[in-house]
Protein backbone atom coordinates (compact mmCIF):
# COMPACT_ATOMS: atom_id res chain seq x y z
CA UNK A 1 0.00 0.00 0.00
CA UNK A 2 1.87 2.99 -1.09
CA UNK A 3 -0.82 5.67 -1.52
CA UNK A 4 -4.35 6.28 0.15
CA UNK A 5 -6.89 5.68 -2.03
CA UNK A 6 -10.72 6.63 -0.01
CA UNK A 7 -12.47 3.94 -2.14
CA UNK A 8 -16.42 3.99 -1.61
CA UNK A 9 -20.00 2.20 -1.42
CA UNK A 10 -22.76 4.55 -1.43
CA UNK A 11 -26.82 4.81 -2.16
CA UNK A 12 -27.76 8.22 -4.09
CA UNK A 13 -31.03 8.37 -5.56
CA UNK A 14 -32.19 4.74 -4.54
CA UNK A 15 -29.28 3.41 -6.25
CA UNK A 16 -26.00 1.69 -4.62
CA UNK A 17 -22.94 2.96 -6.18
CA UNK A 18 -19.03 2.89 -5.87
CA UNK A 19 -17.04 6.17 -5.76
CA UNK A 20 -13.59 7.26 -5.40
CA UNK A 21 -13.11 10.30 -2.32
CA UNK A 22 -11.76 13.09 -3.51
CA UNK A 23 -11.78 15.69 -0.14
CA UNK A 24 -15.46 16.15 0.19
CA UNK A 25 -16.87 14.70 -3.61
CA UNK A 26 -17.28 11.68 -5.02
CA UNK A 27 -16.27 10.32 -8.13
CA UNK A 28 -18.86 8.15 -9.16
CA UNK A 29 -16.59 4.99 -10.71
CA UNK A 30 -19.78 2.44 -10.89
CA UNK A 31 -19.51 1.97 -14.55
CA UNK A 32 -16.33 0.78 -14.51
CA UNK A 33 -16.90 -1.99 -11.96
CA UNK A 34 -18.30 -5.51 -12.57
CA UNK A 35 -21.43 -6.98 -10.74
CA UNK A 36 -18.79 -7.36 -7.31
CA UNK A 37 -17.92 -3.61 -6.91
CA UNK A 38 -14.82 -3.23 -5.78
CA UNK A 39 -14.15 -6.66 -4.96
CA UNK A 40 -12.28 -8.23 -7.75
CA UNK A 41 -9.99 -4.99 -7.73
CA UNK A 42 -9.27 -6.11 -3.61
CA UNK A 43 -7.69 -9.27 -4.52
CA UNK A 44 -4.52 -9.40 -5.08
CA UNK A 45 -2.31 -5.75 -4.99
CA UNK A 46 -5.11 -3.78 -4.09
CA UNK A 47 -6.79 -0.79 -4.94
CA UNK A 48 -3.00 0.80 -5.61
CA UNK A 49 -3.01 -0.37 -8.87
CA UNK A 50 -6.21 0.49 -10.41
CA UNK A 51 -5.66 1.92 -14.26
CA UNK A 52 -6.08 5.53 -14.83
CA UNK A 53 -9.44 5.27 -16.44
CA UNK A 54 -10.60 5.38 -12.56
CA UNK A 55 -8.08 7.93 -10.83
CA UNK A 56 -8.91 10.39 -13.61
CA UNK A 57 -12.68 10.97 -13.01
CA UNK A 58 -13.75 14.00 -11.81
CA UNK A 59 -15.33 14.18 -8.55
CA UNK A 60 -19.04 15.04 -9.31
CA UNK A 61 -21.44 14.08 -6.10
CA UNK A 62 -20.92 15.99 -2.62
CA UNK A 63 -20.26 13.42 -0.22
CA UNK A 64 -23.06 14.74 2.49
CA UNK A 65 -25.51 14.09 -0.76
CA UNK A 66 -25.00 10.26 -0.44
CA UNK A 67 -25.45 7.58 2.32
CA UNK A 68 -22.57 5.87 2.74
CA UNK A 69 -22.76 2.19 2.96
CA UNK A 70 -20.05 -0.36 4.53
CA UNK A 71 -17.53 -1.37 1.87
CA UNK A 72 -18.16 -4.45 0.56
CA UNK A 73 -21.66 -5.50 -0.06
CA UNK A 74 -20.45 -9.34 0.16
CA UNK A 75 -17.75 -9.82 2.20
CA UNK A 76 -15.88 -13.41 2.54
CA UNK A 77 -15.76 -13.27 6.24
CA UNK A 78 -15.48 -11.36 9.12
CA UNK A 79 -13.14 -12.21 11.46
CA UNK A 80 -12.43 -10.15 14.46
CA UNK A 81 -10.18 -9.81 17.07
CA UNK A 82 -11.54 -10.02 20.69
CA UNK A 83 -9.62 -8.55 24.53
CA UNK A 84 -7.26 -6.84 21.89
CA UNK A 85 -5.43 -4.84 24.43
CA UNK A 86 -4.36 -5.14 27.82
CA UNK A 87 -7.03 -3.13 29.72
CA UNK A 88 -9.80 -4.57 27.70
CA UNK A 89 -9.89 -7.99 29.59
CA UNK A 90 -10.13 -6.35 33.11
CA UNK A 91 -13.37 -6.01 31.61
CA UNK A 92 -14.58 -9.01 33.32
CA UNK A 93 -13.53 -9.05 36.37
CA UNK A 94 -12.53 -12.45 36.77
CA UNK A 95 -8.91 -12.16 38.22
CA UNK A 96 -7.64 -14.02 35.14
CA UNK A 97 -4.96 -13.04 33.45
CA UNK A 98 -5.19 -11.84 29.77
CA UNK A 99 -5.00 -14.41 27.20
CA UNK A 100 -1.52 -15.15 25.57
CA UNK A 101 -3.57 -16.20 22.20
CA UNK A 102 -6.01 -13.72 20.46
CA UNK A 103 -9.46 -14.72 20.95
CA UNK A 104 -11.21 -14.84 17.60
CA UNK A 105 -14.64 -14.05 16.73
CA UNK A 106 -17.31 -13.29 13.68
CA UNK A 107 -19.39 -10.98 12.77
CA UNK A 108 -22.15 -10.94 9.69
CA UNK A 109 -21.63 -8.43 7.38
CA UNK A 110 -25.72 -7.15 7.30
CA UNK A 111 -24.56 -6.28 11.42
CA UNK A 112 -22.82 -3.48 10.29
CA UNK A 113 -24.11 0.13 9.16
CA UNK A 114 -22.52 2.87 7.19
CA UNK A 115 -20.70 5.88 8.32
CA UNK A 116 -22.94 8.38 9.86
CA UNK A 117 -25.61 5.75 10.10
CA UNK A 118 -27.27 4.96 13.13
CA UNK A 119 -26.77 2.35 15.05
CA UNK A 120 -29.95 1.20 16.93
CA UNK A 121 -30.24 -0.73 20.08
CA UNK A 122 -32.67 -3.52 20.25
CA UNK A 123 -35.54 -3.22 22.53
CA UNK A 124 -33.96 -6.36 23.97
CA UNK A 125 -30.61 -4.79 25.50
CA UNK A 126 -30.04 -1.60 27.46
CA UNK A 127 -26.20 -2.06 26.78
CA UNK A 128 -25.23 -0.78 23.46
CA UNK A 129 -21.66 0.35 23.20
CA UNK A 130 -19.29 1.21 19.87
CA UNK A 131 -16.12 0.39 19.61
CA UNK A 132 -13.80 2.44 17.05
CA UNK A 133 -12.36 -0.09 15.05
CA UNK A 134 -9.35 -0.56 12.26
CA UNK A 135 -10.41 -3.38 9.61
CA UNK A 136 -7.86 -5.50 7.81
CA UNK A 137 -9.09 -6.01 4.02
CA UNK A 138 -7.35 -8.99 2.70
CA UNK A 139 -6.95 -9.31 -1.02
CA UNK A 140 -4.35 -11.81 -1.69
CA UNK A 141 -5.76 -15.76 0.20
CA UNK A 142 -2.78 -17.17 2.09
CA UNK A 143 -2.43 -20.09 5.39
CA UNK A 144 0.52 -20.08 7.96
CA UNK A 145 1.70 -16.72 6.37
CA UNK A 146 4.97 -15.19 7.78
CA UNK A 147 5.35 -12.35 9.70
CA UNK A 148 7.82 -10.54 7.03
CA UNK A 149 5.21 -11.32 4.42
CA UNK A 150 1.86 -10.63 6.26
CA UNK A 151 1.58 -7.32 4.61
CA UNK A 152 1.62 -8.06 1.34
CA UNK A 153 -2.30 -9.87 2.19
CA UNK A 154 -4.05 -6.51 3.20
CA UNK A 155 -5.59 -4.60 0.25
CA UNK A 156 -6.69 -2.03 2.33
CA UNK A 157 -7.71 -0.11 5.76
CA UNK A 158 -11.07 0.56 6.88
CA UNK A 159 -12.39 2.12 9.95
CA UNK A 160 -15.16 0.66 11.21
CA UNK A 161 -17.61 1.58 14.14
CA UNK A 162 -18.39 -1.79 15.96
CA UNK A 163 -21.48 -2.22 18.18
CA UNK A 164 -22.03 -4.40 20.75
CA UNK A 165 -24.86 -5.05 23.42
CA UNK A 166 -22.58 -5.75 26.29
CA UNK A 167 -25.80 -7.02 28.54
CA UNK A 168 -25.97 -9.89 25.27
CA UNK A 169 -21.76 -10.33 25.65
CA UNK A 170 -22.16 -10.99 29.61
CA UNK A 171 -24.50 -13.55 29.41
CA UNK A 172 -21.56 -15.53 29.28
CA UNK A 173 -17.42 -15.37 29.73
CA UNK A 174 -16.93 -14.45 26.17
CA UNK A 175 -20.79 -15.05 24.39
CA UNK A 176 -19.92 -12.58 21.79
CA UNK A 177 -21.55 -14.07 18.88
CA UNK A 178 -25.35 -13.11 20.12
CA UNK A 179 -23.91 -9.81 21.43
CA UNK A 180 -22.20 -8.49 18.51
CA UNK A 181 -24.95 -9.29 15.33
CA UNK A 182 -28.55 -8.37 16.91
CA UNK A 183 -29.30 -6.46 13.84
Amino acid sequence: MTHSIRAVRFRHDKSERFGLVHGDQIADVTHLLGANGWAEHLEGKGLTQLPPSFLNLAPSLPINDVALLPPLASPGKIICVGVNFPDRNEEYKDGQEAPANPSLFIRFPSSFTGHNQPLIRPPESHQLDYEGEIALVIGKAGRRISEDAALDHIAALTLCNEGTLRDWVRHAKFNVTQGKNFE
